[in-house]
């Protein structure tokens, strides 16, 4: 049983130095404190077993450094309950004097000043002594390097990531090829102890205790001397209004998820000096304060499957399905995983037990695969090629992916719809799109002729340098209206067949649909043999667009409500001295300055009926830059060829 103590012992030591020193977690929180209770109930029945300072220690004794205090930095004790809370308070003489603020959850550190410079960094180590850190504490915000005016100062507190720091720390720290980090308090260890690195990963402080020469008896005072001296104080991250301090622990734990900062607990502590001397301190633990903490942000599980779907804004979405495991004082068993990249770069592996991280009620996120215990032989993930919904190639610029097709996402409805080939919205671009579908303004596309001015112009599309939200503007605000107003309304029948944004209906295909059924009304009720005769459809196509066809046919009363052209107009007699007249004209490869709709306009404006193949009935193929096949099939069936350049000669 002894022997048994003792690797408990070795383990806990094992653990907090890799926690205090920011390398992979070995265990989270929750499996640490368990681990050191353990420990202290067995000390308990034998009190001759050696603990190796375990149990007394800041960080187990496992934490080092060479640069000695000016005086101890103790940990506090901890309690986990209501009522060892209330038996404190209990303990104070003048309860009304207990300050609460949050316990950050970061690396303990000491910085000294002299004469306003910022001379020494140290980490709290093991509590006597620590580790130099200064070189690498010279960008930390809150932690000036020169303050506002020469003061000597010694300030302690805790170096932290916000919630956002942590994410630019772990994108970059991933993409320079190192494993990510497990939750903001690791990565901030991990950061402030590293020499050479090469990413960035910005932090921040705030200081929770200043000492001066004739410092004044109150610690909120001194507080806020350091504040005025350019240093960031808890309280300036924090203050609480006044209350109980039951009521106060409470409070705190329930703006947890609010503060954009990671916490572990509430700290309550005596603010008079005075009477934090008279209440003295133990070896590893002052009388006069005591952290009280909340569930334990962070948890390992085993990640089980990475479910794909697309989102409402066209995005590829990852959610990483987990063994049910219970974190942030819930069970999950679903976490979000970013984006493909990140999964890639961090290496996780489905089968891999993973640290899952969870900030009071922010939605859980994986972390990082626990490399220790990952099993032999785990394949790597394999990212899609194809949108998981209609199959279609998705597109990968950046980190985000996203599938185009318009019958995916509420925005690849309305960037389909505006496009300039189709319904052409001036003003309605990706970002726009993306925005108004978001924002639930729009959740179809006949929803755009419901906006008013206010809504668009006060859309936000991202956010300017100073952080605030950048609006779409009064400028853009008016093109989209303008075009909504009039170009759509006047679109030939066919784009607004195809700005309907059904599979297999693209620009040729809405062509053929208004030419062989002339107004929408015949042809949502063409039957599926009916549109199976059109040219390029057959049975398979005819059964999806009656089905797309039956699903927007809402939106197409909303559309024809709003105005929209839902009918073919009779063509005039074709000029028979057109230059093109009464021919079928394809075209293959880009012809300068036009797109594909508009260089079948031109056809047809020369007379010509425009089509998407060359058969034994073409009449003309126009040859543009960068050809395809059509060129071989128009040799094969003697099908005469005219160049890009002489076809834009026949428009002047």
């Amino acid at each position: 049983m002894e022997e048994q103590f003792s690797a408990l012992v070795a383990r806990a030591r094992e653990a907090a130095a890799a926690y205090y020193n920011g390398s992979d977690l070995l265990m989270t929180d929750a499996e640490y404190d368990a681990l050191i209770e353990q420990i202290a109930a067995a000390k308990a029945e034998h009190p001759d077993w050696d603990d190796e300072g375990v149990l007394e220690r800041v960080a187990a004794g496992a934490a080092t450094g060479d640069v000695q205090h000016s005086s101890m930095m103790l940990s506090l004790a901890k309690v986990k309950t209501e009522a060892d809370l209330l038996a404190f308070i209990r303990s104070i003489p003048a309860p009304q004097d207990i300050n609460v603020e949050p316990k950050m959850d970061g690396l303990a550190i000491s910085a000294k000043y002299v004469a306003g410079l910022l001379t020494q960094v140290v980490t709290r180590g093991d509590g006597s002594a620590g580790e130099d850190v200064t070189a690498q504490a010279q960008k930390i915000a809150g932690l000036p390097t020169r303050l506002s005016e020469p003061a000597n100062t010694e300030v302690r507190g805790e170096v932290f990531m916000t919630d956002a720091d942590f994410e630019i720390a772990n994108r970059n720290r991933t993409a320079a090829g190192k494993p990510a980090f497990a939750n903001p308090r690791n990565a901030t260890a991990g950061t402030l102890r590293a020499q050479g690195r090469t990413y960035e990963a910005p932090m921040s402080f705030a200081c929770y205790e200043a000492l001066y020469d004739n410092a004044p008896d109150s610690y909120l005072a001194r507080l806020a001397i350091a504040s005025t001296l350019g240093i960031q104080t808890i309280n300036d991250l924090f203050r609480m209004k006044p209350m109980p301090p039951l009521d106060a622990v409470r409070e705190i734990e329930r703006l947890r998820p609010t503060l954009g900062f990671p916490i572990d607990g509430a700290v309550l502590k005596v603010n008079s000096e005075m009477l934090r001397r008279q209440l003295g301190e133990t070896s590893h633990s002052p009388r006069w304060a005591v952290a009280f903490k909340y569930a334990a942000d962070t948890a390992t599980t085993r990640l089980l499957d990475i479910e794909l779907a697309i989102g409402r804004t066209g995005r590829l979405s990852l959610t990483a399905i987990l063994e049910p495991v219970y974190v942030g004082g819930t069970t999950i068993s679903r976490a979000t995983l970013h984006h493909p990249q990140f999964v890639l770069d961090a290496d996780l592996r489905i089968g891999d037990e993973v640290y899952v991280y969870r900030a009071g009620d922010v939605i859980p996120r994986v972390t990082t695969p626990v490399l220790s215990a990952r099993p032999e032989g785990l394949p790597r993930w394999t990212p899609p090629e194809t949108c998981p919904q209609c199959g279609e190639p998705l597109e990968k610029e950046g980190l985000i992916w996203r599938c185009l097709s318009p019958e995916c996402s509420v925005a690849g409805r309305i960037r389909y719809f505006a496009g300039r080939d189709v319904m052409d919205i001036d003003g309605l671009d990706v970002v726009t799109a993306e925005a108004l579908a978001e924002s639930g303004m729009v959740n179809s596309i006949a929803d755009l002729y419901n906006l008013t001015r206010e809504q668009i112009a006060n859309l936000p599309v991202g956010t300017t340098a100073s952080g605030q939200p950048r609006l779409l503007g009064q400028k853009t605000t008016d093109r989209i209206l303008s075009s909504l107003a009039e170009k759509t309304k006047t679109q030939p029948f066919a784009r607004v067949i195809t700005s309907l944004g059904i599979r297999n209906v693209g620009r040729s295909m809405g062509r053929r649909l208004a030419e062989r059924f002339r107004n929408m009304n015949a042809l949502r009720s063409a039957t599926v043999e009916e549109l199976a005769s059109v040219e390029g459809i057959g049975p398979t196509k005819a059964e999806r667009i009656k089905a797309g066809l039956t699903q927007m046919e809402l939106v197409i009363n909303r559309l024809i409500q709003a105005g929209v052209h839902t009918e073919i107009e009779e063509a005039a007699p074709v000029d028979s001295s057109l230059p093109l007249a009464g021919k079928k004209v394809c075209v293959t490869g880009a012809v300068p300055g036009m797109t594909r709709w508009e260089a079948d306009h031109a056809i047809a404006q020369l007379g010509g009926t425009p089509t998407d193949s060359v058969t034994k009935t073409t009449n003309l193929l126009v040859i543009g830059d960068k050809p395809g096949s059509k060129v071989e099939k128009a040799e094969k069936y003697g099908v005469p060829t005219m160049t890009a350049d002489e076809f834009l000669a026949l428009l002047h």
